[in-house]
C-alpha cells in the first residue's frame, strides 16, 4: 500500500495530488451543471421534435447516439431547410451559438483533471499540462445558471405562443 498520495509538480514548493476535492458543495455544483448540460441536450432533441413534426419517441431514437454537437448542427440543417433564411434562423443560430459555448465550458469543467495542492487549494490541470485554480463554487453555479437560462430560452422558443420557434412553425 502506497504511504504517500501520488502527485504531479506544480512548481518547485507545491505538488497537485490527484485526489478529488472533497468539498460538497463544490462537487454538488459540478454534479448540476452535468445534469443540467442532460437537460441542455434534450432541449436540442425536442426542437429538433417541433421542427420535423416527429413524435418525442421517435425523435429520442433517432438522436439517442448524437453528442452536443451533432444535435447542435442537425437542429440548424433542419432548421434552415424548414424556415430558409429568416429571422427565426438567425434567432436560432444566437442560441446555438450560446449553447455551444455553455458545452466548450461543461467540457472543460468536466474534463479536466481536478486535484488538490497539498495546502487544500483545488486545481485543474489544463490543455497544456499545467495547473490552474479550479473554478470556485460561486462561478460554478453562475455558470449552472447560464446553462439554465439558456435550456429555458429554448423551451419559451418552442413551446410560447410568443417565442420565434412557435411562430415559425405555425
Amino acid at each position: 500500500m502506497m504511504s504517500k498520495k501520488p502527485s504531479a509538480p506544480v512548481s518547485a514548493n507545491k505538488d497537485v495530488s490527484h485526489t478529488l476535492p472533497t468539498d460538497k458543495n463544490l462537487l454538488a455544483a459540478i454534479g448540476t451543471i452535468a445534469l443540467l448540460h442532460a437537460h441542455l441536450d434534450n432541449a436540442l432533441r425536442m426542437t429538433i421534435k417541433d421542427i420535423t413534426g416527429l413524435s418525442k419517441d421517435e425523435t429520442l431514437d433517432a438522436t439517442a447516439r448524437q453528442g452536443s454537437r451533432d444535435l447542435r448542427e442537425r437542429v440548424r440543417r433542419l432548421a434552415k431547410q424548414r424556415f430558409g433564411e429568416s429571422t427565426a434562423l438567425v434567432k436560432l443560430d444566437t442560441l446555438l451559438y450560446r449553447a455551444g459555448r455553455a458545452t466548450d465550458t461543461r467540457n472543460g469543467i468536466l474534463h479536466s483533471v481536478w486535484g488538490t495542492e497539498l495546502d487544500g487549494d483545488v486545481m485543474i490541470r489544463r490543455e497544456d499540462h499545467s495547473f490552474e485554480p479550479g473554478k470556485s463554487v460561486e462561478e460554478l453555479k453562475e455558470f449552472a445558471e447560464e446553462l439554465r437560462s439558456i435550456i429555458w430560452e429554448f423551451i419559451y422558443a418552442r413551446l410560447d405562443d410568443d417565442g420565434f420557434l412557435s411562430k415559425a412553425l405555425k
